[in-house]
């Protein structure tokens, strides 16, 4: 869904939200825990409200919302920050969770929608699923998603692609369901140890160039297959990107972002062995520099 502008976006989901989440509240009490759409709202509110914090927070990108530049257009509302100024444009904010197909993504594969989140793949062996947006990036831009791997046996990861070309081959395994040439750039959550492509542990969240073999960044975790959500947030401005995991700055690099290539979405596969891949609550916010 998209928005007149960035006020309007934050006025109209979180008095939505907060209406929502009160009635749920209200509808199971004496109850020990909320049903499951309810703690789905609950999330919802929490990353909207974690994501638009980090702007107002975050020292090397973003500081806090400002009222309304009044030189502005009405479509566009200011971002002021500690070294640039920044214009959110209202056509490229967008929030998917997942409940009902949005209209914004193109499905390969196994991927579709099941009980208000992504799934790429189930737990089967050598299959793969992938989404591709229908939007673009551009040059700044900060996304935000949990995502879930489990469940099975260990195979083999997600990536959040950007700097898509296309997505057409889609190879099984280690390879997350993405071919090199496809992508410029990935960030991927590994949980299958293959020494062949250069992985160096079993459990890492790596930023890679031109397919999974070229590790630009690397940061090893467990966190990859638990079985649990997780939150990241990736935000990319001028080249530089900063990757988040539950609220932890776990990567920071300059790399030489291309936007013509602006292209993103989700992939991921299994081979002999697998897990459940899952995608929810996703946040897209395009940035814009002023001169």
């Amino acid at each position: 869904m998209r928005y007149s502008n960035i006020s309007g976006f934050l006025q109209i989901k979180s008095e939505v939200l907060r209406t929502r989440l009160t009635s749920a509240c209200r509808e199971v009490q004496g109850e020990t825990e909320l049903k499951q759409r309810h703690k789905k709202t609950a999330i919802t509110v929490v990353l909207l409200t974690v994501i638009l914090t980090s702007v107002a927070t975050n020292n090397k990108y973003l500081a806090e919302p400002r009222n309304r530049n009044p030189n502005s257009s009405p479509e566009q509302s200011t971002f002021t920050g500690s070294k640039e100024t920044y214009l959110a444009e209202s056509e490229h904010i967008f929030l998917d969770s997942f409940e009902t197909d949005s209209g914004n993504w193109v499905y390969y594969g196994k991927a579709g929608l099941e009980a208000g989140s992504l799934i790429l793949t189930k737990n089967e062996t050598f299959v793969f699923g992938a989404v591709k947006s229908k939007l673009s990036l551009g040059e700044n831009w900060r996304v935000s998603f949990r995502y879930k791997i489990g469940g099975g046996s260990g195979g083999d990861g997600i990536a959040f692609l950007f700097g898509v070309h296309s997505l057409e081959v889609f190879p099984l395994g280690g390879y997350l369901g993405f071919e090199p040439n496809e992508s410029e750039y990935g960030v991927v959550f590994d949980s299958f140890y293959n020494p062949e492509l250069r992985d160096p542990v079993e459990n890492y969240i790596a930023l890679v160039e031109k397919g999974i073999e070229q590790k630009l960044a690397i940061y090893e975790t467990v966190k990859t297959e638990d079985n649990l959500w997780h939150q990241v947030t990736i935000t990319t401005v001028k080249g530089n990107i900063q990757i988040d995991l539950d609220g932890k700055d776990i990567i920071s690099k300059k790399i030489n972002y291309d936007s013509k290539y602006d292209g993103f979405g989700f992939s991921a596969s299994t081979g002999k062995y697998s897990n459940i891949h899952m995608i929810d609550d996703f946040i897209f916010l395009r940035m814009d520099p002023r001169d």
